[in-house]
Order: C-alpha cells, then sequence, then structure tokens
C-alpha cells in the first residue's frame, strides 16, 4: 500500500531515482550515436501526426518501462506462487491444459494483486456513490478492494481456478483499462502462467512449508510482496 516513506527511505529512493536517470539518460544518448533494432531506438525515432517525443519525454518513458517490467513482475510472481502453493492440491491437473493454467494464473492475480492501488487523475468532473469527484483530482483505485467486490464476483474471498474459464466472469483490473492500459499486460500474463506451470511441475513436489498467516511482506511504495517463505519437497507416489 502506500504510506509515508521514513527520511532514509526518501534519501535512499532520492539517491536510486538520480542513478536511473543518468544510465537512462546515458543509454538514450547511445542509442541516438548508434541507432538499432531495438525499443529504445524506436522511441527515439517514433513519429506520430508529424511530431515526435522531446529527449525528455522519451528517458522517462525509457525509465518507467524499466521499472514497471521488473519491479512489479518480481512483485506479483511471489504473490502468484504463495497462491498456487496454498491450493496446489486443487491444481492437480491444471498444469497440462493451457486455458486452465491461464485461468488459474489469473486468479491468483485476483486474490493477491501486487498493486493493490493504481494512482489516477480525473480529467472530468463525475459524480459517483455520492461522491463528487472533480477535474484534476487524484483518484486511488483500490484493485485489491475491485478483485474482491461481492457485487461483481461471485464468492469473491474463494480461490477458484476455474473461475475464468466460465463465461460472464469480470476481467481483472489489476491492469487497469481504456488509454492508460498497462502496456505488458500480455507479457505478465505469460510470465505469470509459466511460474505458476513450472512450481506445479517441479519434482519431487513443492508444498508451502510455513503457516501463510506468518509469512513475512516487503512495504514497498504503491506494492507489496512476500520477502520470503519456506517451501518444502514431497516425492509423489508412483503412478
Amino acid at each position: 500500500m502506500f504510506y509515508v516513506m521514513t527520511p532514509d527511505q526518501i534519501a535512499g529512493a532520492t539517491s536510486a531515482i538520480v542513478e536511473l536517470q543518468h544510465y537512462v539518460e546515458a543509454l538514450a544518448q547511445r542509442r541516438t550515436e548508434d541507432p538499432g533494432p531495438d525499443l529504445i531506438t524506436g522511441l527515439l525515432t517514433a513519429e506520430a501526426g508529424g511530431e515526435m517525443l522531446t529527449r525528455d519525454e522519451t528517458v522517462a518513458m525509457i525509465a518507467n518501462l524499466l521499472v514497471a517490467g521488473h519491479d512489479t513482475m518480481g512483485s506479483q510472481i511471489p504473490c502468484s506462487l504463495l497462491m498456487t502453493l496454498q491450493y496446489r492440491d486443487r491444481l492437480t491437473e491444471v498444469a497440462h491444459d493451457d486455458t486452465r493454467l491461464a485461468s488459474a494464473a489469473a486468479e491468483t492475480m485476483r486474490l493477491e494483486p501486487s498493486i493493490p492501488l493504481i494512482p489516477r487523475t480525473a480529467v472530468a468532473p463525475i459524480d459517483l456513490h455520492d461522491t463528487t469527484i472533480s477535474a484534476g483530482e487524484m483518484v486511488l483505485l483500490c484493485i485489491a478492494s475491485a478483485c474482491r467486490d461481492a457485487s461483481a464476483w461471485r464468492s469473491p474471498n474463494c480461490f477458484d481456478p476455474e473461475r475464468f474459464t466460465r463465461a460472464g466472469t469480470p476481467r481483472l483490473m489489476n491492469f487497469g483499462a481504456g488509454a492508460h492500459y498497462c502496456l505488458g499486460t500480455s507479457l505478465a500474463k505469460v510470465v505469470v502462467e509459466e511460474c505458476v506451470r513450472a512450481a506445479l511441475a517441479a519434482r519431487p513436489a513443492l508444498h508451502l512449508g510455513q503457516d501463510p498467516a506468518r509469512i513475512p511482506w516487503r512495504r514497498m511504495l504503491g506494492r507489496y510482496a512476500c520477502s520470503s517463505a519456506s517451501t518444502r519437497a514431497r516425492a509423489l507416489p508412483a503412478p
């Protein structure tokens, strides 16, 4: 969740941001002088309607993609693996069926989203549930709450690996929507699916080795993830 950072955390974050900024600026400069068949060159040369991104906009976009493509997935993977090991007895046949695997992976993201809040800015005034939101105001969309909304989900607090195979199931809001829909959604889903598949296919079989309630969680700005969890391997009986 979002929380108030300590002075030491602010200093560390500021230093890391400056270091990342310098790295990305050097990367952009290198690709300006030596273009290649890569995303950064594409951003530097992209044109739409006769307009191109400014250098500052390009650097900001590259930095955003680096963070979005690494840190968010690095947080979601342990969340999804935790759910997988908690309910592995209900996932026996999932690893061999791509449709059911995708559904199970989506269900892990629904119940344990690594990013519980998504900030947005209202572009127009709107009245929502007896609350007036003015244009320009920041709105924090609580994805963790939306993923367990009883008015949208059947048995919202229950792990249902087949949920997303059924017609009429709401779509996940974890990746946003509209013009700001996450660019890496498809890649993120594949990564989580393959991590779930690997956990289920491991031999000897992996099982959670501690009470989920006692697992420590990392506290990070805007997201969370379990910092560590013990597992135990147990040989399966011969067929």
